[in-house]
């Protein structure tokens, strides 16, 4: 669950409603970015759910990647192709990225950097990574152990079950007509474009500690009066002095 409120002055409440667990999931930038692309910009969902419609790479131009990046502070469809997850931390989604000069942008940036820290620290309990569910199991079984001896977090559940509109049709249409591999000045430009998130995923992926709370935790939320885990451990290290970071709980 990715829960949360708001306050006037656009940042998230710390931890709004006691008795829940606030948890949000990160992602490469790039590939969160590339995923979105293929998912959701190369056709439109109007095409793909018409049972005579065959997707090709004629009719998969709806938008090309670099214009999905460049074009996220004017189509209100692509707002998620820069900076993502620090908008959506601090609730600026729609918010734009340009300005009109490399300082100003730079000093917005910053801004948007510092004031992503607070507020993930502030109103989430864990935040899990995306690459470690698919990459390392025992980041996985400390995760299903925390939630009671679950399983099933590593399996890939979009290809089993994609609940939104139109997702099955465009992970076949993309298993049909794949999309050529990004060139390495491709992925520099998304990460330029994308440079806070990428300092954020950096800081969040820097310390693995493996070690979560027990199942009381998740039961009684209201217990956990600090961000455990790599959020914890993350804002011990990097976290600006005017941030006051919590403590990491390992049981």
């Amino acid at each position: 669950t990715n829960s949360s409120s708001t306050s006037t002055d656009g940042l998230l409440l710390q931890r709004a409603d006691p008795t829940t667990l606030y948890i949000s999931m990160i992602r490469d930038p790039v590939d969160r970015v590339v995923s979105h692309y293929k998912y959701d910009q190369r056709w439109s969902c109007s095409d793909l759910v018409q049972e005579e419609f065959i997707p090709t790479k004629q009719n998969a131009a709806n938008t090309t990647l670099l214009d999905f990046v460049d074009n996220a502070e004017e189509e209100p469809s692509s707002s998620c192709a820069q900076n993502c997850y620090a908008k959506w931390s601090t609730n600026q989604v729609w918010a734009s990225s340009s300005h009109t000069s490399t300082t100003t942008r730079g000093a917005a940036e910053t801004k948007l950097l510092r004031e992503a820290r607070e507020a993930l620290v502030d109103s989430q309990h864990l935040i899990v990574v995306y690459e470690w569910l698919q990459h390392v199991p025992e980041y996985v079984k400390s995760l299903e152990r925390m939630f009671g001896g679950m399983t099933g977090l590593a399996d890939p559940p979009y290809h089993d079950h994609p609940d939104d509109y139109c997702g099955m049709e465009s992970l076949q249409a993309n298993e049909k007509v794949p999309m050529e591999p990004l060139s390495e000045s491709m992925k520099e430009y998304i990460r330029e474009r994308n440079s806070v998130d990428v300092t954020l995923y950096r800081e969040l992926t820097s310390c693995r500690t493996f070690h979560f709370p027990n199942r009381s935790i998740v039961d009684h939320p209201e217990q956990a009066n600090a961000t455990f885990s790599t959020a914890g451990a993350v804002a011990k290290h990097h976290m600006p002095p005017s941030v006051d970071p919590p403590p990491v709980i390992t049981e």
